[in-house]
């Protein structure tokens, strides 16, 4: 049961982070002008900030924020879950 429960906790990470990524792509379409496409790959920052796009992209970056702080509060709670679980079937083995 706890395998399936750490299995859960991934995957909804791993949508989280497709959602982040899909978000990131869809902002790339609304880059202010003189912003070349290699400089946001090479600044990721940037897609946080949003001070290099225009204001459409504002709901985008709303998303991307949310959906990449949530895959990262899963991964940390998938961790934590998994060495709880670790630690209980430590803590079960005969002496």
């Amino acid at each position: 049961m706890p395998d399936v429960l750490i299995a859960a906790l991934g995957a909804a990470a791993f949508v989280a982070w497709v959602v982040a990524l899909v978000s990131g792509l869809q902002m790339i379409r609304h880059v202010r002008p003189g912003v070349s496409t290699s400089y946001l790959f090479t600044h990721g920052i940037a897609f946080f900030t949003g001070d290099k796009f225009m204001p459409a992209a504002a709901p985008y970056r709303r998303r991307l924020r949310i959906a990449a702080a949530a895959c990262l509060a899963l991964v940390i709670v998938t961790v934590v879950v998994a060495l709880l679980v670790q630690g209980v079937h430590l803590g079960n083995r005969p002496a």
